[in-house]
């Protein structure tokens, strides 16, 4: 186990509260399969690929160690909820915590909300993956069969001492200057999920029109959210900086699990008020700070620093003295996903949220559907018009 994935074990005891589940819910049409023909499908799978089969052993920065998890009845995993309400569900299953000696992730059936629809909720331990490594899983439990040399993990490469001292030099430099931090009390720490959809086809315009990426996209519109809502850092003065994932995975690690992102600090242009020269704002800062080197050198940082590094690189990523909104694109994986052989329709992605923020926030990308989604803590009661805000500076966007 690396010493970032150990990392969410060390901040998951500072902060007993914190649910570290990461994951999505996709949404299918139709009537709902039985629970053993989706155990069949995805525990056939899933078993077969580490560490989705394995449980952690001592659940420290110091000790943790995945072991194979021998005798797992599926049925403890991959579980039904029914419900009459989607959304409520959904929250009250975000909360779940990963106890026992089992594999550290549950899948949930979620029906009885709709006639012709029903929903799969998958939560895995940040420890487990990050959104490209759960992209994989998710091809693995819904693409089609793999074939059985794709389950052998490829040796990694080495990383040179100088790629870790530019990385180490990074790190040091992003810590200035701080974040406001958020200044309430009254934080519940139980996660709720709103969400949005937009056609595919609509970012994927807009980045080309502008020469960007879709990720830009998405970044220039969560800083119109952040201009306007009031509860935003922004409307007392203060620089609002995101955490964009960047994937330090090279070409032996393309297909591994665990954490290989890495935490690239964003002052979003809150202080500009043209939603396209937020954009270009955003394409500039981003493509200036990937030029140095910031991937490459956060690769050698990652495979090379010791155990008690990694504890504190996730306790100041997760500080909002260090940022104060986390975000992540989800990319769906290539081809259809199926369940016992229905297709999935849409995607939503269900960020961790660390304490003391208001909302994380992730899109997932397809083909067909693009969605947001908002992770924030229940006591805002603010949080189900933030996606519709999302929405509405897509458009301020494109009618600019």
């Amino acid at each position: 186990m690396r010493a970032f994935d150990r990392g969410f074990f060390a901040y998951e005891a500072r902060n007993p509260h914190f649910s570290p589940g990461t994951g999505a819910v996709l949404l299918f049409p139709g009537r709902p399969p039985s629970l053993q023909e989706i155990r069949e499908q995805l525990w056939g799978r899933l078993a077969e690929l580490p560490p989705m089969n394995c449980r952690v052993d001592g659940r420290s920065w110091r000790r943790a160690r995945w072991r194979r998890a021998d005798s797992v009845d599926p049925a403890q995993l991959i579980r039904e909820h029914v419900t009459s309400e989607l959304g409520d569900a959904i929250n009250e299953l975000l909360a779940e915590r990963f106890e026992g000696p089992l594999p550290l992730w549950r899948c949930w059936l979620v029906h009885g909300y709709c006639n012709d629809e029903f929903a799969l909720l998958y939560l895995g331990h940040h420890a487990l993956h990050d959104a490209l490594a759960m992209r994989r899983m998710a091809g693995m439990a819904l693409g089609p069969a793999p074939s059985p040399n794709r389950l052998v993990p490829p040796a990694p490469e080495r990383s040179g001492v100088w790629a870790s001292a530019r990385g180490l030099t990074n790190n040091m430099r992003s810590l200035v200057p701080l974040a406001t931090p958020t200044a309430r009390d009254d934080f519940t720490n139980r996660r709720q999920l709103s969400w949005g959809f937009i056609p595919g086809m609509e970012l994927n315009t807009l980045a080309r029109e502008h020469d960007v990426t879709i990720n830009d996209v998405f970044l220039a519109a969560l800083t119109g959210v952040l201009r306007n809502w009031p509860e935003s850092p922004w409307q007392i003065g203060r620089t609002v900086w995101a955490l964009v994932p960047v994937n330090t995975r090279n070409a032996a690690e393309v297909d591994q699990g665990g954490n290989r992102l890495s935490a690239f600090r964003l002052p979003l242009p809150c202080d500009q008020a043209s939603p396209l020269r937020r954009l270009e704002v955003i394409s500039d800062r981003t493509v200036r700070g990937l030029r140095r080197g910031h991937q490459h050198a956060e690769r050698g940082l990652s495979a090379a620093f010791p155990k008690w590094f990694g504890q504190f690189a996730v306790g100041r990523a997760m500080s909002t003295r260090y940022a104060q909104v986390l975000t992540s694109c989800f990319p769906v994986a290539g081809g259809l996903l199926t369940l016992v052989g229905r297709p999935a329709m849409k995607i939503i992605p269900a960020l961790i949220l660390p304490h003391g923020h208001h909302f994380s926030v992730a899109m997932s990308v397809s083909r067909d559907h693009s969605c947001v989604a908002f992770t924030a803590d229940s006591s805002l009661g603010t949080a189900d018009e933030l996606p519709t805000r999302w929405l509405q500076s897509i458009e301020e966007l494109k009618n600019e």
